[in-house]
């Protein structure tokens, strides 16, 4: 079976929206263990996303397969109208 990968992100974003409204400091004090780790070390992010990535998969847990996924994913560039793009410059 495969798995609706944004539908599922989406739902857990929800759900963590409805847990940060019911203990706003368990949310407070895991954001403050996240930045701690996030300052300069041997491992820059990226790296430390996809090896969460790599520890999710093994562990076999959707929720943080399709939240690492995410994280580890580089943005988008934004799209160019072919037609824009394409067109010969007016004389």
């Amino acid at each position: 079976m495969l798995n609706n990968w944004t539908e599922l992100l989406k739902n857990l974003r929800g759900a963590s929206t409805a847990l940060a409204k019911a203990n706003p400091k368990l949310i407070t004090a895991f954001q403050g263990l996240n930045a701690a780790q996030n300052g300069a070390g041997a491992l820059d992010a990226k790296t430390r996303e996809l090896i969460a990535l790599a520890v999710a998969v093994t562990t076999r847990c959707d929720g943080c397969i399709s939240s690492h996924a995410s994280a580890a994913r580089p943005p988008e560039p934004p799209r160019r109208n072919s037609a824009t793009h394409w067109a010969r410059p007016s004389r």
